[in-house]
């Protein structure tokens, strides 16, 4: 026999939730779509670019500094998040 469970619901922890959802789908809707880049040097320059990867999370251009760190052609310098209504 398998036993009931209760489901409790916090109210305020939930209309929370729902009200930091509603305003996150705002947001999007009027300034865009969070995106990621990070920003390189090429060594032996002075030369600082955004590289050529746009990433949808911060883990995704974590990763991606990780990778950067065993080249010996790129420097990571930071990773800049921007909102952008374009699909990327």
């Amino acid at each position: 026999m398998v036993p009931e469970r209760t489901i409790t619901c916090n109210t305020k922890t939930t209309n929370t939730i729902l009200t930091m959802d509603l305003i996150n789908r705002i947001l999007t809707h009027i300034l865009g779509n969070k995106y990621y880049a990070n920003i390189i040097n090429t060594r032996g320059t002075s030369k600082c670019e955004i590289s050529c990867f746009i990433f949808h999370t911060k883990e995704e251009a974590l990763k991606h500094k990780l990778t950067l760190d065993t080249t010996r052609s790129f420097m990571f310098i930071e990773t800049v998040s921007f909102r952008s209504k374009k699909k990327y």
